[in-house]
Formats: C-alpha cells, structure tokens, sequence
C-alpha cells in the first residue's frame, strides 16, 4: 500500500481529459469506425455485444477511468474499448496522487490504493466520512456522475487499537454512505470493482443512461444495483438489512454479471428514485456543558443522502426527527418508505412513523459502546446505522443513512433509569505482554506449587490445561533450538544494526559536505568531499557484507523461532483458542478478577515485603491514584474493595461499571508485573483509538450529581489527585449555599495543546494533542426563586480578578 500524498487543488485543476470523442469527426470529415463495446469479459462481455447489435446497451461512450494512484493499481482498459482515460499535467503526476477532490463534469469511476496508517489519517474514504467538508464533496460527486473507490488499508480490521497478533482497529469510520465504495484491503484490493463498474454503465440502455446522466441518477443507481447484486445477499430481502450496506465490501462478492443484467433491465418508466433526507428537530447537546472539544458540535453531515451525528452529549437517548419527503420519482410514481436498524442492537432502538406515509420518523438511539457489527461477528465498532429506502413499484433507492457514532476513548456509565453517572476520558486497554514464554508455560505444570501459578491454572478448563501442559513440553524442546542458534545470529544481528547506522551517519555527512563545497568551493571542502564519499561507500560495503552474513546465519534462528511459534499457535479439535491464546487468556482472566488483591491479599503482601524498592514504588503510586479515583477502598495492605459508582443493595462486585472494571484490571496487572511475574510479562496499555479530529484525547473523569427528579445539578472532575466541582451549566463551583447549591463560580475555557512539529517544522499528522481545561475570565453570581429551584438563574457577572 502505498503511503498517501496530498494533491493541492491548483494542481488537481490542471487534470486534462483524452481529447477526442469516439464520435468526432477526423480531419478528412469521415467518421471513424465505432469501437467495440467490450473485448473478451466472458459471459458478461457476450451480453454486452448482443446488447450493443441490438442497439440496447448504451455502452462506454462518454464515460472515463480516473486513476489517481500514478499507475499503481491502474485499471487495464484494454477490455473496455469505448472507455476514456483521464489524463493529468506532469506537474501533478510528479506531485503525488490521492482522493479525487474535484467533480469531473463527465461520468465518471475511478480509484486510487494510496493510504496513510491508521493513526495518520487512515484511508482516504475515512478521511473523508470524517469531515463535513468531504462528505458533502463525495455528495457532489454522487449527484455529478461521478463514483470512487479507495482501499480501508488498515481502517477496518478485526482487532482493537492495533494491539495483539490481529494488529486491527476494528471498523473505525464515523459514519457510512452511499456515496463511494471502501474495498476490504490494501493496494489491488479495489480492482473486482473498477472492473465490474464499467461493464455495468455499458449495460444501461442508451435512452435510460442519457436520461440517469442529466438527473444526476447514474451513480445512485449504480449503487443501488451494486448493492442488491452482492453475492453475499441469499434472497432479495437482504437488501434491506446490514449484510447488503457494510461500510466496506469484499472484492470476493462482486457479481458483475447480475450487474450488468439488473441494469439492463431498468427503464425509462421504472428509473430507481433517489433517497433525500433532511432533519425536522433533534436535540442539541451544547458545549462547555454536555461536552468540551472546542469548535466541535455532534453535526458531522447532513446531507440529502447520510445524517451522520458524533454522540458528544451526555444523554443516554439521542433523538432526532427525520423526514424523506423531499424525495421524488422520476416519472411521479408513488413511493413507499422503509425505514430499518443496519447495525447496532435494535432492542435499544425505535423509530416511530410521524405520519402515514412512514415518510417522516422519530428515531430515538440509547448510547452503544464497542460492539459487534452483528451477531457473532469478529469485527467490532462504535457506530449505529439506520437505513432509509424508498420504493417506486419497480426498484429500492441506493440507501440514506442516519448514523450515530459513539466516541471509543469515552467510558460512560448509566443508571438503570438513564441518569448518566460518569463519563471517564481517556480508556483504553491494558494488556500483558508476555516477554519469557518458556517461563510462562512452566506456570501451568501441575508440579508448579506456588500460588499464583495454582491461580492461572484454575482460570482454564482441564482440556485447555492438558493442552497447555502438551505444548509446553514440545515448545521447550523447540526453545532450545532458538537458543542454539540465536547464539551466533545475535552479535552478526548486532553488527548489522550498527551497520545501518553508520551508513545513515555516512549520508548525512556526504549531504553536509556536497553543501559546503556548493556554497564555497576550495580545495579543503573538495578534499572533504572525496572523503565522504569513500566513508559512504565503506559504510555501505560493510553494510552489504554484514546483510550476507545476517542472512545465512540467520535463516536456522528464523526456522527454529518459526517451529516453536508453531507450537503456540497450533490449535487441538475442539477449542477455540490456540496454547497462546489460552495462556495469555488465563493471565488475563486472573488480572480481570474484581476481588484479585483482596482474594490474595496474604500472599501478595509478603511479595510486596520482599520486592526491591522500583517495584514497591510503582505498586504504592498505583494503588493511591485509585483510592484517589474512587475506585477502591483505602488500606494499608492489599484489602483494598471497589466501590462502585452504582448504588443499590446488591454486592460490589455486581454493580461495577465498564470502566471501573477495566481500571481495577489496569491495577491488578500492575501488581502482577512488579510483583508476581517480574520476569515473564510486562505492561501494555493504550488509550482506545479515536481520529484526533474527530475529538481530542482527555485526561480526566467526571461523576454527575442529581437532583429528585433526575436532573444533573452538577460534576465532580477528578484529574490526577485534583477534584474539582462543576455546576449544571459547565462552570466551577466557587461558593454554595446551606442547601448546597452554587450561589458564585467562574467560567470555564477549553483549548487544545499546540500542534507538534517535526525538524522540519511541519504538523505531525496524528500527533497526540490533549484538551485542556483552564478558568475563565468571568465571575457568576447566582440566585433561586426559592428552596425547591435546583439550579438557579445568573444575576450577576464580573471579571474575574486578574483579568
């Protein structure tokens, strides 16, 4: 996959087309001989030409090609003889490619593998779903004739923050539409479909095309057509669920024979409509109070084909009204409305018709945290879609879609009643790494009688424990294979290393010495000169020599390294995970234990007696920063009990949030690095990923109060070992009354840390930039109608001092 380049637009206005249509007439003023419709293409190609004799199939006059990755996964045209390439200036064929960001004013497909990594801006489809500014330009581009493909790259893959084996993210994109199409994979990955468009345009009939064209209808229909085709739909009914709308599709599900035949068979009176929504009323979350990134509001889109919302506010049901009304038939035909759940749990969904016609909803969404994307799917995101179709008697429209999308590095709490308790900032995922797999497996042989290994070895069933056990005395005899030859590899490993280095340090010298003697010439900097140059051949010698001796002595270690990650990975008939999954499962299972410290108390305060002094440290900060969060009972030994931010009559452990369970997980896996398995794992934990433009990372944790009837009066922030308390309307408490309300507080401002800059001085994309919240420059005096008025009213405002 090929990293992905910015085009500024003064370069992508200087796009060219083919001169010369199929059509023209040539300098002697004969015509030249029609070109064939299509070349080969097997059975879809042989619909193609008996089409186009019996002058039905409009074929691919007038249409063009657009890649824009410089060739890198160019469609071979050959086989669509009709078809037109776009042609670029050499200035933007030197400047680099990406998304098309123009509208091309003819019909129009195209591509381009080129990504950045997930964490720099992702693929260009995601970049664009996550701006307002790219979805209405893909919105353009839908009503213009014009439909792209791009690559997810790394945006949609099983996994969570890149972490583990999978090195997925999960589907990460906020919002979904029909507008272009995302390709499951990396570069190549979107040739099954620029492949499949073309014949499908060639299939319209001449006067049905002509007429989709001029009412900006081709590439909803084209979508519509795609979608219904998919191989992976088993009756027509699919079409109306989330199997026929993923946010990206597979290469594999291509039908472009039943593309070509579906659009073949539409006509001028039975032309698909095309889905325009608009919002009617929703509630507005504002900011400061219900939420803080500056400059942000939960508006991602609203355009006539995607509603898409960024859940900011606090609420746990998010309503919103919408209509399709706007949408109108072509030829006047009456429609029908559906309006259907694509993804995300429908129980904790409803959309309530406003009229008759089902052609206005109520949609109402509870709050979704990471999930499934269906049943039993490996593949999780934070994104509820809700599908809106029109009917005509004849054909569905290309989907609308209403999305909400929830933000993955917030951990919320809820009352059974709604009532939001907490909104913790910064989650994430803690992880043990283990660094000393022999030492591992040995923890699970039934002669280990220590007791933490007794502990892990109760967290697996007796067929997981005897498969471990199996493979633990396989793998030690592979391990000895690995130490064996990693005796010799490691120094000429070593050696390499350094090697690469000095040949870089030889570069840099040979740059600076070239500029010294551009800049003044004399027979010192030209003799300097020839010396760089015979260092960076040196460098480079040594370099090609140690590569040689690396390979060959490397090749036994990688086969040994190989056999015995061969082991750990092999799976026995009737269990789910392999022996490194099982292990690093039990770990986890251990760490996940509420009751872990308390349970083990004794024991782990004798480890804690006998630890060296780096590793009580790190053990005694932890557990104060969670006493200091609430999230556990202070003592003096590991008796520490959660305290769980739920009330009611139940035990502790019963009434834990998402968040306190995976903050008390944290802790426990810190005490299990520093003081029960020092040697054989390690600590890992990263913030769950969320697109830094979307929100900004935060490093606090807000617990809501409420008054009788359910109304937030209030927050308390905890930030590191600083609390400070909030009113209803987002300020600092800085006086209350005997009824402990808020009579005096101050304003609040929010601003984000200054970009980070590279040598260069240039933004690095995707660098962390967290949001910080510091006092304002206004004092707010308030006042109560009487004792039953909660929140009060301001009366008063002055500048705060200093200010």
């Amino acid at each position: 996959m090929r990293a992905r380049h910015g085009l500024p637009l003064l370069l992508m206005l200087s796009i060219a087309a083919v001169a010369g249509s199929p059509c023209a007439t040539a300098a002697d003023g004969t015509r030249p001989t029609r070109k064939p419709i299509a070349k080969k293409g097997g059975s879809v190609g042989a619909l193609l030409r008996k089409w186009d004799a019996g002058g039905t199939a409009a074929g691919n006059t007038g249409d063009y090609y657009d890649n824009r990755d410089g060739g890198h996964s160019r469609l071979n045209i050959a086989p669509y003889p009709q078809l037109q390439r776009t042609n670029y200036g050499a200035a933007v064929r030197t400047r680099g490619w990406g998304a098309q960001r123009q509208i091309l004013p003819h019909v129009t497909f195209g591509n381009s593998s080129t990504a950045s990594y997930v964490t720099k801006g992702g693929s260009h489809t995601r970049r664009l779903y996550s701006s307002r500014w790219g979805l209405q330009l893909l919105h353009r581009q839908y009503v213009g004739n014009n439909v792209y493909v791009y690559p997810e790259h790394l945006d949609h893959d099983i996994g969570h923050n890149g972490c583990f084996r999978s090195q997925g993210f999960g589907d990460i994109f906020p919002t979904n539409t029909p507008y272009a199409i995302a390709s499951q994979g990396s570069s190549g990955s979107d040739q099954p479909f620029v492949k499949a468009i073309p014949y499908a345009l060639a299939a319209f009939r001449p006067e049905v095309k002509k007429r989709l064209v001029k009412a900006g209808l081709l590439m909803p229909t084209l979508q519509m057509i795609f979608r219904s085709t998919n191989k992976n739909l088993k009756t027509p009914g699919d079409y109306l669920t989330g199997r026929a709308h993923p946010t990206v599709f597979l290469g594999k599900n291509v039908d472009a024979l039943a593309m070509v035949k579906m659009a073949h068979a539409v006509r001028l009176n039975t032309i698909p409509p095309m889905m325009r929504l608009k919002v009617v009323e929703e509630d507005e979350p504002k900011h400061g109070r219900d939420f803080f990134d500056p400059g942000q509001t939960e508006k991602l889109a609203d355009t006539p084909g995607v509603i898409a919302r960024i859940v900011r506010g606090g609420a746990y049901r998010r309503r919103i009204v919408v209509s399709a009304e706007a949408t109108k038939d072509i030829n006047g035909r009456a429609l029908t409305y559906a309006w259907r759940v694509l993804r995300g749990d429908a129980s904790r969904i409803t959309i309530t018709p406003q009229n008759d016609a089902k052609s206005v909803v109520e949609i109402v969404v509870a709050y979704h945290h990471w999930r499934p994307i269906a049943e039993g799917s490996r593949l999780a995101s934070n994104r509820v879609d809700i599908g809106a179709f029109v009917h005509n008697g004849a054909h569905y429209s290309a989907p609308g879609f209403i999305t909400f999308f929830t933000l993955d590095h917030e951990e919320r709490t809820y009352a059974a009643d709604g009532r939001l308790l907490e909104i913790a900032y910064g989650a994430g995922s803690p992880v043990l790494l283990i660094k000393d797999w022999p030492k591992a497996l040995s923890l699970f042989h039934p002669n280990e009688r220590a007791w933490a290994a007794a502990a892990l070895r109760k967290q697996l069933l007796a067929a997981e424990l005897a498969t471990v056990t199996r493979a633990a005395r396989d793998h030690k005899k592979a391990y000895a294979a690995v130490v064996a030859t990693g005796k010799p590899y490691r120094p000429v490993a070593k050696a390499y290393k350094e090697s690469l280095t000095n040949e870089t340090k030889a570069k840099k010298a040979l740059g600076a010495a070239k500029a010294a003697h551009r800049k003044a010439p004399t027979d010192a900097t030209k003799l300097a000169l020839t010396r760089a140059e015979l260092a960076l051949k040196a460098a480079q010698a040594e370099r090609k020599k140690l590569a040689g001796r690396k390979s060959r002595i490397g090749k036994p270690h990688q086969v040994a390294r190989a056999a015995a990650n061969e082991i750990l990975d092999r799976k026995e008939p009737g269990l789910k995970r392999s022996t490194r999954g099982l292990v690093e499962a039990a770990f986890d299972s251990l760490a996940r234990d509420p009751l872990f410290l308390p349970r083990h108390r004794a024991n782990l305060g004798a480890l804690f007696a006998k630890a060296p002094a780096p590793a009580k440290a790190a053990v005694t900060k932890a557990r104060k920063r969670y006493v200091q969060l609430g999230l556990i009972t202070d003592s003096t030994d590991f008796a520490h009990e959660p305290r769980p931010l739920r009330k009611g009559d139940t035990p502790p452990v019963e009434r834990l949030s998402r968040y306190e369970r995976s903050q008390l997980e944290r802790l426990h896996k810190t005490v299990i690095v520093r003081l029960v398995f020092p040697e054989i794992v390690s600590p890992f934990y990263r913030t769950n990923y969320v697109d830094w433009t979307l929100s900004a990372p935060k490093s606090w944790r807000d617990l809501y109060d409420h008054d009788k009837r359910g109304e937030i009066t209030g927050w308390t922030r905890h930030e590191g070992d600083k609390q400070t308390e909030f009113n209803a309307d987002g300020h600092i408490v800085l006086a209350r009354d005997k009824l402990r309300r808020c009579t005096k507080a101050r304003t609040v401002r929010y601003q984000r840390d200054p970009p980070k800059r590279d040598a260069k001085g240039r933004v690095r994309a995707g660098a962390r930039r967290l949001l910080r919240w510091l006092p304002g420059n206004e004092i707010l005096h308030y006042a109560y109608t009487d004792k039953a008025d909660p929140t009060g009213r301001i009366v008063k405002r002055e500048p705060a001092p200093g200010d």
